[in-house]
């Protein structure tokens, strides 16, 4: 092997090895991507969970409309309607799954920083208050900008108006603002409530049966 071929041979080995030293790169952060991803949408999903059983617990489940305590025609689980047409399960679940998705959707654009958890805890609290009445109230702005003061005066959201605009405090509210402030949070507690909220929708649906 003559001298001017060994530095050749020692650039194309270097070439080589260096090619499979980025290739593994690649791979591993292809599947760090892949599980990141993965954990995000398993997150998305414990949370959607979450969210559809304390709705569930907070309003409960009518196939027939009824007017709520504020007086606004409601069917299903707390989905305000114009009709007065009886729903099956099928129906509310469905009807359950896209409102909350629609406004997870929304809020997730309008707040493209917040975390998966945060957004969540804000679609629900909307969906008790209002998109409209949320988005032109202070608390909006607390939110967006995350301000030190945003879980006291989100946990002071705790009354409803009757009909005769007389204000009113519901225990049931009290228990919704918690639970928001603590999906906010990313509490460790979400874990028990999880729990808890599941078998209270489990008792809900059986309750439908057994009518």
């Amino acid at each position: 092997m003559s001298a001017t071929k060994i530095p050749s041979l020692f650039y194309t080995l270097a070439m080589i090895i260096i090619g499979i030293i980025i290739a593994s790169i690649s791979v591993y952060s292809l599947i760090l991507d892949k599980k990141e991803e993965t954990i995000s949408k398993k997150d998305y999903i414990s949370y959607f969970e979450i969210a559809v059983w304390e709705l569930i617990r907070r309003e409960d489940i009518s196939l027939e409309p009824y007017y709520c305590p504020a007086g606004h025609l409601t069917v299903g689980v707390g989905h305000r309607t114009e009709n007065e047409d009886v729903l099956t399960l099928k129906e509310v679940k469905d009807q359950l799954y896209t409102d909350l998705q629609d406004r997870y959707d929304i809020f997730e654009k309008l707040l493209p920083k917040h975390s998966r958890n945060e957004i969540m805890a804000v679609s629900l609290f909307a969906h008790n208050i209002g998109i409209n009445k949320l988005l032109n109230s202070p608390q909006w702005e607390r939110i967006k900008n995350k301000t030190s003061d945003c879980e006291y005066y989100w946990s002071k959201y705790v009354y409803y108006f009757t009909p005769s605009k007389k204000p009113m405090v519901s225990e049931n509210l009290k228990k919704a603002r918690n639970l928001e402030i603590s999906l906010w949070q990313n509490s460790e507690e979400l874990f028990d409530i999880r729990e808890y909220l599941r078998e209270e929708a489990s008792k809900r649906y059986s309750k439908l049966y057994t009518e």
